[in-house]
């Protein structure tokens, strides 16, 4: 049940991040013909392209580490063995998990603020928040989805060792 639920929900962040990149392309290429055909600059698309981006790039960090594609976090430890790398695992482990907290805390406070202070987009007047709660929510999904990874290579390595036994 709970490996369904986790598939489930990578399923709908790679349809959403599809279908955003999708809307992105379609709005670029009629902003460009608009522009190019009849002297049109629609501002407008501007705005809807860099907040999709946003929510397209965070949703792509979350699902990256489900299946521990992050080079970055492993290049170290993977080079180590035994005690040394446990450290290292649980040190790295720590760090994300406290990068995650704080993104997803200044997160929440940003998006309070700007709804505190009625904050707007620039030209279609929508309410920045929507915006900036891609911040929070990707980071609860980072979380998820760096645990999810985690646990996921911890038990291919337990098989891993069991088989070689």
């Amino acid at each position: 049940m709970k490996k369904k639920l986790m598939n489930f929900l990578s399923d709908i962040e790679c349809d959403i991040a599809s279908l955003f990149v999708f809307i992105m392309m379609i709005i670029v290429f009629i902003n460009a013909m608009a522009r190019y055909i009849a002297g049109l600059d629609a501002a407008w698309s501007y705005e809807i392209v860099t907040s999709s981006f946003v929510l397209v790039s965070m949703f792509a960090a979350a699902n990256v580490f489900k299946d521990d594609g992050h080079i970055g976090f492993e290049y170290i430890v993977e080079r180590t063995h035994g005690k040394v790398r446990l450290v290292l695992e649980w040190i790295r482990n720590i760090l994300c998990t406290i990068f995650f907290a704080i993104m997803i805390i200044y997160g929440f406070e940003m998006v309070a603020s700007k709804i505190q202070i009625g904050l707007r987009s620039a030209v279609l007047l929508m309410p920045s928040w929507i915006i900036g709660l891609m911040i929070p929510l990707s980071g609860i999904l980072c979380v998820i989805r760096y645990y999810q990874g985690y646990f996921k290579k911890k038990k291919a390595e337990k098989e891993k060792e069991s088989e070689a036994k």
